[in-house]
């Protein structure tokens, strides 16, 4: 194992936060949809706000998200050759997010240790890693600017984060070969 360290961003990175919160915002009895494509705060312009507040409340807004292609494979890749840490912000109600994020885990990821390396913190850049892998440019960029010089930060292409990343990647598990060939 090597003496990197990399921080694995859950929601939009390892599964489909977007898909699995509209499911959520329906089932709650919520009409209309975000505009196309996707944007980082869509949630905020979804018309129905008592269906926002039930969907934030759903479990299954957690439990429901699937995982993205390669994710597995490349957090299970980047496991075996690094300290990997999956981090998360919770939500406005971190007292149901939590718990079923770390349920997710076990159910899709059981080889991975989350109960020694999960963290559930909204400030990526109050955290020190070699490697930060999020879908929010905004959290790479704080990020970098407070890791200094040597860090990296990746971000896989999403409809969000085009305009905000120079360069999107791919996948985690294309993303997982890049970083340990010290892209």
């Amino acid at each position: 194992m090597s003496g990197m360290t990399v921080l694995v961003d859950m929601d939009g990175v390892l599964c489909d936060f977007v898909t699995s919160f509209l499911a959520a915002y329906h089932r709650a009895g919520g009409i209309g949809a975000p505009s196309q494509p996707i944007r980082w705060g869509f949630v905020d312009e979804l018309p129905d706000k008592v269906a926002v507040a039930d969907a934030w409340r759903d479990r299954h807004l957690w439990l429901d998200e699937h995982p993205y292609t390669g994710a597995l494979s490349g957090l299970m890749t980047l496991h075996h050759s690094c300290a990997v840490y999956v981090v998360t912000d919770a939500g406005p109600h971190p007292e149901i997010a939590i718990p079923a994020k770390l349920e997710w885990l076990a159910v899709h990821a059981p080889w991975f240790p989350a109960a020694r390396r999960f963290i559930s913190i909204p400030q990526r850049d109050l955290l020190r890693a070699d490697v930060l892998v999020d879908d929010y440019a905004t959290n790479a960029h704080s990020w970098l600017a407070a890791n200094g010089n040597g860090a990296r930060a990746f971000v896989p292409r999403r409809s969000w984060n085009e305009r905000e990343w120079p360069h999107p990647c791919g996948e985690l598990n294309e993303i997982a070969a890049e970083i340990l060939k010290g892209g």
